[in-house]
């Protein structure tokens, strides 16, 4: 869990995206340093994404380069949650 002060949400990490964010550290350091922004930035607006539909109708995605982050807000704990489900590049996190 990444606890951000000054935020209204509470964010939650799956098992896969930590592993994932692990991983582009140690190959890609400047990937990793602008996901972690964006994923900062989501906390203090979640609501500026996308919905997707189809498989993964209910949740929202946020771009970032060739990477998406997959989250799903739960609006109805207090605090109110961001789960992010996957992180990944486009061409694998359809699938």
């Amino acid at each position: 869990m990444i606890n951000l002060k000054n935020t209204s949400y509470k964010l939650i990490l799956s098992n896969n995206s930590e592993k994932y964010l692990k991983k582009l550290k140690k190959r890609n350091i400047d990937d990793f340093h602008n996901l972690l922004k964006n994923i900062s930035l989501t906390v203090f607006n979640p609501y500026n994404s996308k919905v997707l539909h189809g498989k993964l109708k209910g949740l929202r995605r946020v771009k970032v380069g060739d990477y998406r982050i997959v989250f799903f807000i739960e609006n109805k704990l207090n605090p109110p949650e961001i789960q992010i489900i996957e992180i990944g590049q486009r061409k694998n996190i359809y699938k």
